[in-house]
């Protein structure tokens, strides 16, 4: 999908909340760079949710400094803590070194803006406590509104 098409499938409240991630990223084609940590043969799928799960969560403005910021999966690792989308970029990022396919999805829920992964039908949301939660289970239960979602190779709007 042309950039240009997915920000106007975006909701003027959405816009501050991804708006950095769209210019600062896509814009250049650069997401293959937020996935960089490499696998770790001892994790398996279930592992790797565990892992990033047990990650403390901290707001952007206490962590980064900033009211809203995409953190690499590697700096997430390093700060040790950890917002909603920076918890699944990492969590993709494991996933991708075993071979599967997740997708990185921001949304709006009836708790504000959220990032959360989508796998085959399921949702994984280690913020939330959500493993292979059935996708329309997790999208009534928390009144979710996708806003936007990326790979490390694509991206786009819903409509």
């Amino acid at each position: 999908m042309a950039l240009s098409a997915a920000r106007v499938a975006i909701s003027a409240a959405r816009r501050s909340y991804i708006g950095s991630f769209l210019d600062e990223v896509l814009d250049r084609n650069r997401q293959p760079e937020w996935f960089d940590v490499q696998p770790i043969p001892m994790l398996d799928k279930e592992k790797a949710y565990r892992l990033v799960q047990m990650i403390p969560y901290m707001t952007d403005l206490s962590n980064w400094g900033q009211p809203e910021y995409f953190a690499k999966a590697s700096e997430t690792v390093q700060k040790g803590a950890a917002d909603c989308d920076d918890k699944a970029i990492l969590l993709a990022s494991f996933w991708y070194g075993l071979r599967l396919n997740p997708v990185v999805v921001v949304a709006d829920t009836d708790q504000g803006g959220h990032a959360f992964v989508e796998m085959d039908g399921y949702v994984y949301d280690a913020t939330w406590d959500a493993y292979e939660v059935p996708l329309e289970e997790y999208y009534e239960k928390h009144g979710v509104t996708p806003s936007f979602w990326f790979t490390d190779r694509f991206y786009g709007g819903f409509d």
